[in-house]
């Protein structure tokens, strides 16, 4: 539902059907709007309550608990690894519509 909801705010179904208003993408596209890919869109990801989550990609030995544990991160973040085909596919898809011209 969350994905669908984001699909339609930004301007497309999750068929891929371009429904954005021409006007609002004209002004996305002269204010030079762009998306910065963050934690919070990463597939590994995980905010349960409020920005600050875990990423299941990377973890550490956490030395007082004496066993690996997945980084605690915040949603605003980012790291080496974004980007290179973790990210979720509808945001990539408001980035390529953005990005259109």
């Amino acid at each position: 539902m969350a994905i669908k909801i984001f699909l339609n705010l930004c301007g497309m179904e999750q068929s891929g059907t371009k429904i954005m208003d021409a006007n609002k993408l004209n002004k996305l596209r002269e204010i030079k709007y762009r998306y910065q890919k963050v934690c919070g869109d990463c597939a590994f990801s995980h905010f349960p309550i409020n920005d600050w989550g875990t990423c299941k990609r990377h973890t550490y030995f956490h030395n007082k608990h004496k066993e690996h544990r997945f980084v605690s991160i915040h949603k605003f973040g980012v790291c080496p690894s974004h980007g290179k085909g973790f990210t979720q596919p509808f945001l990539d898809a408001f980035i390529i519509k953005i990005m259109e011209k």
